[in-house]
């Protein structure tokens, strides 16, 4: 024997490689398809272009006197908080059924607001660069996208 004994590599386990070719396969399924499944991401929030003008939705709740509050979706029940998510493709949905994800919204609004007599989705153009002055930027543009009752 040799001054140095070497111990033979241990052989990982089967199940462990089969994890791992398993989440490498996800992996990269979901960037080839820019899919977000947490904790997989497709990376847009890093590869995604940023332009100084940016689209967003807002929704405002309409109070019988008719005035508007800012319905804040953090506020509302988890079940009700993917309204980013669906705004982009939802003029692409079916009339019933942007009339029913209207009305579930309004319906949890209203545990907030129980006055709330309607809703008001607005789309809108804003900056998103400050303004000189430190405050926050006047949206450019806004039109009311989808609204119920």
């Amino acid at each position: 024997m040799t001054g140095t004994d070497e111990a033979a590599p241990r052989s990982v386990p089967r199940a462990t490689r089969w994890f791992v070719f398993g989440f490498l396969f996800a992996f990269f399924v979901c960037a080839a398809f820019r899919l977000e499944a947490w904790p997989l991401t497709g990376f847009r929030i890093f590869s995604k272009m940023r332009h100084e003008i940016q689209r967003t939705w807002v929704a405002a709740t309409v109070a019988p006197t008719g005035r508007e509050s800012t319905l804040w979706f953090g506020d509302l029940p988890r079940a009700y908080q993917d309204f980013y998510l669906v705004m982009p493709r939802f003029r692409r949905l079916p009339r019933a059924k942007e009339r029913a994800i209207c009305e579930a919204w309004l319906s949890a609004a209203r545990r907030l607001r129980p006055s709330a007599m309607a809703l008001r989705i607005y789309r809108m153009d804003r900056s998103v660069l400050p303004e000189p002055n430190g405050r926050r930027p006047r949206p450019l543009w806004r039109e009311v996208e989808y609204a119920c009752t």
